[in-house]
Parts: C-alpha cells; sequence; structure tokens
C-alpha cells in the first residue's frame, strides 16, 4: 500500500475545462458559485482552491458568491489560502492583488434562483455590499463587470443541487460556458447537460 503509487488521470471533461479558462484573455471576469459545506470539503476544495490559482495566474477577475449559508465559509476559507499562497521561493505568489478591483467575494444570500436572476441583471443590486462590508458599486471591478452577461465562465462548486439552478436562470439565459465541479454521487445527473 505503501508508497501509495495511483496514476491520476485528467478526464477529458476535467480537460475541456481547464482549457476553457485557460483560454480567456487576461481581465476576463469569472463568477464561482461556492455552493457546498464542510462534509464536501475533499471533493469541492481542492477544485475551488485549483481555479482561484488559474484565475490569478491568468490574471483573470473572480467574482465569488454563495447560494448556501455554508459556502460563504468554504469561500473564505479558499480565498485566503490561495491569497496567501507561497512560492517554491517562499515569496507570496499573488502579492499585489486588491480585493475590489482583482476580485471580489460578494458573500451569501438566499433566495437561489430569485438570487441567480437578480444578478443576471445588476451585481450591484443583487449585492450592495461584498462579504466585507463594502459597497459594491463603487468598486472598480463592477464598473466593467456589471451583470452575470459580463462574465466569460461560471463556475459552480456544489455538492447540492445549485447547478440545475445555475444552468437554466444563468448559464443558458445568459450564454455563460458553465463549468460544475459536484460530488461523485451528483454527476450521473449532470452528464445529460454536457452531452
Amino acid at each position: 500500500l505503501l508508497p501509495i503509487g495511483f496514476d491520476v488521470e485528467v478526464t477529458p471533461e476535467v480537460q475541456k475545462g481547464f482549457d476553457l479558462m485557460e483560454s480567456l484573455p487576461a481581465g476576463s471576469a469569472v463568477l464561482i458559485s461556492v455552493d457546498f459545506g464542510p462534509s464536501a470539503i475533499p471533493e469541492n476544495y481542492p477544485v475551488l482552491v485549483s481555479v482561484l490559482h488559474q484565475c490569478f495566474r491568468k490574471k483573470l477577475k473572480p467574482i465569488l458568491l454563495s447560494l448556501i449559508p455554508d459556502g460563504r465559509g468554504m469561500a473564505t476559507k479558499g480565498l485566503d489560502e490561495v491569497l496567501h499562497a507561497l512560492g517554491p521561493d517562499g515569496q507570496p505568489l499573488y502579492p499585489d492583488l486588491v480585493n475590489g478591483v482583482d476580485y471580489s467575494f460578494l458573500g451569501y444570500k438566499s433566495g437561489t434562483n430569485a438570487v441567480i436572476v437578480a444578478v443576471g441583471e445588476s451585481f450591484s443590486a443583487a449585492f450592495p455590499t461584498d462579504s466585507q462590508g463594502q459597497a459594491t458599486a463603487s468598486q472598480p471591478i463592477f464598473q466593467r463587470v456589471r451583470a452575470l452577461k459580463d462574465v466569460k465562465v461560471l463556475v459552480n462548486t456544489a455538492s447540492v443541487g445549485m447547478p440545475e439552478a445555475w444552468l437554466p436562470y444563468g448559464a443558458q439565459e445568459y450564454n455563460v460556458p458553465m463549468i460544475v465541479s459536484c460530488t461523485a454521487v451528483s454527476t450521473v445527473q449532470y452528464y445529460p447537460f454536457y452531452d
């Protein structure tokens, strides 16, 4: 059993999502809906962290929110880990990132479909303040990215059925490509959408 020597294979679906993110030009906005709690950390948290690293490495602008109460803590944890990540030389990987300019965490809001419809109209109207209580209308990131239609990719990290809400009311409504990171037990129900 030791040392563990399992091969890691990248599935075509994962590669396609990675390639989509890689194809985005610098400055593109990516909406990340963090809809999982502590029980799904082994499956969802590594994806959240890797997507945030990819965003910051590519100089993309992630906007995070959560539609479930537990998601707020997971988003905060992931964002904090990546913002304070160190490189092999011990230096910060992303030393100059500014909240409200390079990224924003809007926080948690109940209402699922209503929240998705609201961000389709306006991020600032749906979330007048971010997770730190700062007015979103005055943040530079929302001067250019006003609503869901201005986002280049929607990423939903979910341990619950939120992808089923984001698909019709978000991704399809505004023609935004969507990446779903779900728990293994939910995978089969999203393959028809992928196909």
